[in-house]
């Protein structure tokens, strides 16, 4: 059989299908499993491409030439690489994206991009309502908070300020880079703020900064609120955050909205509805805090009892 044949059946066999990429990361990788097992068990045919972690510009080639011949009539992409990847090499192919961090701030979802007619999804951040209400349930006696934003979140920082505005919870914006972390945390301590809300951007935080910051939050006694199990693990107070299997079923829903004839626009973002939550007893112990335990329920993941 002859190349040209080969391709001819492979579109006519795949042509449909929804195609699922993204990046070797895993929790990219948990939602995705999700995703794909959701969109099997309803009858959809699913091709599934995972891209290298770092670099791998040949793979990424590869995979785009193969979603070329295939010709999904939806591509799910996990990751803002991915997500950037499809919309600009794909302009046909409604794109559903899944476990992107901030993103209001994403250029594929400002009022100039070019995408929006054919993009939506589910971020990986729960809701700036769900957020704040969480921490001001868990800890009412905080009455202001602070967010160390870079040039990544202005946006996503920006919604949580206005939505703590329901729950009378300051939130002040701090601007912050890693570069001059150090500056940052003299800020925070002038400031008098009752803690800090992290929202996951790389330009502040890396292994350093955040330790640095829990340091600073044990010494001062100040709660620090993290976007991600580990650095409540590492001592944060406490977190909530996306469970990635279930941004994984979320986000098979809207790819079944769009199979059913929804125009992606009209979906457009969606925030993780299934969150999981966890908190540091023993450095709610250290900066001796007050926590209303009628917000601590049976699911929440508990460190630090020892």
């Amino acid at each position: 059989m002859t190349v040209a044949a080969d391709v001819a059946r492979a579109q006519s066999n795949q042509h449909g299908s929804v195609a699922i990429v993204y990046t070797a990361k895993s929790r990219y990788i948990r939602a995705a499993t999700a995703l794909e097992t959701t969109l099997r068990l309803r009858g959809l045919k699913t091709v599934s491409i995972q891209l290298p972690a770092k670099g791998g510009s040949k793979e990424r080639l590869t995979a785009i030439e193969k979603l070329k011949r295939i010709g999904p009539s939806v591509v799910a992409t996990g990751g803002v690489v991915a997500t950037e990847l499809i919309l600009a090499e794909l302009p046909d192919a409604d794109v559903v994206f899944f476990m992107v961090p901030n993103a209001l701030d994403t250029t594929f979802l400002s009022d100039a991009s070019p995408y929006l007619h054919r993009v939506a999804g589910v971020t990986s951040d729960v809701s700036p309502m769900e957020q704040v209400a969480w921490i001001h349930s868990l800890m009412p006696a905080v009455s202001r908070l602070t967010i160390l934003s870079g040039d990544r979140t202005t946006q996503t920082a920006l919604a949580i300020q206005e939505a703590a505005e329901n729950h009378e919870l300051g939130i002040h914006v701090l601007r912050a880079n890693r570069g001059a972390f150090p500056e940052a945390i003299d800020a925070l301590t002038s400031s008098g703020t009752g803690g800090v809300l992290m929202v996951p951007d790389a330009s502040v935080y890396n292994s350093t900064t955040v330790q640095r910051l829990l340091v600073w939050g044990a010494r001062k006694h100040k709660s620090v609120w993290a976007f991600s199990e580990n650095i409540v693990r590492a001592g944060a107070t406490g977190g909530i955050f996306a469970d990635a299997e279930s941004v994984g079923k979320q986000t098979a829903g809207v790819i079944q909205r769009i199979e059913d004839g929804t125009e992606a626009a009209s979906i457009g973002l969606q925030y993780a509805t299934g969150s999981r939550t966890a908190i540091n007893v023993g450095t709610v112990r250290v900066i001796d805090a007050d926590i209303d335990n009628r917000h601590v329920d049976a699911n929440t993941v508990r460190y630090g009892d020892q």
